[in-house]
């Protein structure tokens, strides 16, 4: 009889949940995880306004080009502007709002002004740059494809010329 009192004991000790160790495992295990979920969130977020200042880069420079097109320069009859020293966004909005874009893009996702740039001989070369999450110029555009997330984005003539590595271009 006291053999069976005892595995009454023992069944009723299995079958009341879960030890302390045991939950406090299970709480950091979805601690980690919660934490891997939210870097991930805010990388994704980041590579996100990257994507869309790119594309606000690229319907700056489409507006440009066709105003360039039928002007043959980038820039109004003597304008002297330098590169990439930025061009007053005020006079480029005049020449490209509303016929050539409904609407431009004046900053980047990061509510940073974009900086537009000519060269000062024949306005045969423009540059739109953003200077990326830390709103610094970096100054050293020797590699193309960058991994920092903070890096500058930089369109010329047609292209990007600075661009985070892992958005296709």
């Amino acid at each position: 009889m006291h053999e069976t009192h005892t595995r009454k004991q023992t069944r009723a000790r299995v079958e009341r949940g879960m030890t302390l160790i045991e939950l406090l495992i299970v709480v950091a295990i979805l601690a980690v995880l919660a934490g891997m979920g939210i870097w991930n969130y805010f990388i994704a977020m980041e590579r996100a306004k990257q994507k869309r200042t790119m594309a606000d880069m690229r319907a700056i420079a489409i507006a440009w080009e066709t105003y360039a097109t039928e002007e043959s320069s980038y820039a109004p009859a003597g304008a002297i502007f330098t590169f990439p020293a930025p061009l007053d966004w005020t006079e480029l909005h005049t020449l490209l709002v509303p016929r050539y874009s409904k609407n431009l893009p004046r900053e980047d996702q990061w509510g940073i002004p974009f900086d537009i740039g000519l060269d000062s001989g024949a306005s045969t070369y423009y540059g739109i740059r953003s200077r990326g999450k830390d709103g610094l110029v970096d100054g050293d555009y020797t590699e193309a494809r960058t991994s920092k997330i903070e890096c500058d984005i930089v369109y010329s003539n047609g292209q990007f010329v600075v661009w985070p590595a892992d958005l296709s271009n």
